[in-house]
């Protein structure tokens, strides 16, 4: 009897399952029935049958599994690398809208030791007003804000607006079907809550609750006028949006110079702040500028001789993770017995290659001259601090308009700032008046102007 073993692909050596030895190779089987063979013939080709079939169903058991393993990977595909996930958005709900304020200008503790006794450390006048504005949705409805003090309890200082439903502008006059557009009868239907020069005594917070599904807005202000002390002057600053990143430039630490950089935290959250300083000889490492702690709803002041002592120069990037902080730094002067002047430093754009800075007031050339050229009032210039955090230096052009155009700078108002420091760019040449100024740099730059009022040396 003939054994055909065709379409077996890929079993070349059948083993014995029981012996586990190959088994020899097997001679052509004759043409003859095993029943014409001996009786021991037939036996030994039973037993070789027997052998063999469990090898073969092996085999086929093999090439069962090999069809039901493709079979599974046309049922069930793997994932596509290349396919394209469709991006379904989620509206999140409106949050409350913030703004920090800043509160009266403070004397360090002993900074007066040695003063003239004309002037006092703390002035016996100083007013510090808050103006604020909140207005009213597309209908008219006025969101619920408040204005509360940064003091860690959230104490309230005065209600700007309570929440209001929308306003009925009265009827609506359609006229004939052909007469055109309808006209609108009745009261406008937006609306605004004003506070104007409220005292405060505290750095505080303006907090607006959502219009439904609209963002509040709303902007306030804080004006501090001291009439005398050490501090005496005007320093003004816009109440800020919190932000996880800020810009800081033209502080100085030289003698007579007091920078005090305070961050604000009106979030539920602590903030760890970093800083990373720029002065005009090139970055700055300080440790004492690292992780800094700021509690939910509260203050902390810096005191930026501390971090950077003696630098006629410094530009500061704020940094924070957890709570969103807002930051001005105070800068007063001192020349000798006579104050200098405070302002409150803002926060400036961050680095691009294309800023403006309005609202630069340039005063006499002649009077600047005059008081330039007094011993300690060098600095008592109008100039611009440039700041470049990049490693390139960058060609800056400045471009200056006034009330009638554009007005000419010295050398096409074109400077170089030098990498990694805040470059002090002197504006000469400008007359007197009130100017927009465009700058433009090849490379990133953060820019703010420095500005001194004075009629008389």
């Amino acid at each position: 009897m003939k054994h055909h073993c065709k379409g077996l692909v890929g079993v070349p050596d059948i083993k014995d399952n029981n012996a586990g030895q190959e088994l020899p190779a097997e001679k052509p089987e004759p043409t003859a029935s095993p029943k014409a063979a001996s009786p021991k013939a037939a036996m030994r080709y039973i037993g070789k049958v027997r052998r063999r079939w469990p090898a073969l169903v092996a085999g086929t058991a093999t090439l069962a599994v090999a069809v039901a393993a493709v079979g599974a990977g046309t049922l069930f595909p793997g994932q596509n690398a290349t396919a394209q996930t469709e991006i379904v958005p989620y509206q999140l709900p409106v949050g409350e809208a913030l703004a920090n304020c800043q509160g009266p200008t403070q004397l360090l503790a002993g900074a007066a030791v040695g003063a003239d006794p004309e002037f006092s450390a703390n002035s016996s006048g100083t007013s510090t007003l808050l103006s604020a504005v909140a207005l009213s949705g597309a209908a008219g409805e006025l969101p619920d804000a408040s204005v509360q003090a940064l003091d860690g309890k959230s104490s309230p200082l005065f209600k700007l607006s309570k929440a209001s439903g929308p306003v009925d502008s009265g009827p609506v006059d359609s006229g004939p079907a052909d007469s055109g557009p309808a006209s609108v009868s009745g009261k406008p239907k937006t609306r605004a809550a004003l506070v104007r020069g409220r005292s405060v005594d505290v750095p505080s917070e303006l907090r607006m609750s959502p219009l439904g599904e609209e963002v509040p807005v709303g902007a306030a202000s804080v004006v501090v006028v001291a009439p005398d002390g050490d501090l005496r002057g005007l320093a003004a600053a816009s109440c800020q949006s919190p932000s996880n990143e800020l810009w800081l430039s033209g502080a100085s630490t030289s003698i007579g110079r007091t920078s005090v950089l305070k961050i604000s935290n009106s979030s539920a959250s602590a903030a760890k702040v970093s800083l990373d300083l720029t002065t005009s000889q090139g970055p700055l490492q300080a440790a004492a500028g690292k992780d800094l702690v700021v509690a939910p709803g509260t203050v902390r002041s810096v005191v930026l001789a501390g971090v950077a002592p003696e630098q006629d120069l410094i530009s500061v990037r704020l940094k924070s993770t957890g709570g969103a902080v807002s930051a001005v730094i105070q800068q007063s002067v001192l020349r000798g017995l006579t104050p200098g002047g405070v302002d409150y430093l803002t926060p400036v754009q961050p680095p691009a290659t294309a800023l403006a800075i309005p609202g630069v007031r340039v005063q006499s050339p002649d009077v600047a001259k005059t008081i330039s050229a007094q011993n300690g009032y060098a600095d008592a210039t109008t100039a611009m601090v440039v700041t470049v955090p990049g490693a390139q230096d960058s060609v800056v052009q400045v471009k200056a308009y006034g009330p009638r155009g554009q007005v000419a700078l010295p050398d096409g108002g074109v400077f170089t700032a030098a990498a990694g420091k805040a470059n002090l760019l002197p504006l000469k040449g400008l007359p007197e008046g009130t100017y927009s100024l465009s700058v433009k740099a090849d490379e990133a730059v953060t820019a703010t102007v420095r500005m001194v009022s004075a009629k008389k040396a």
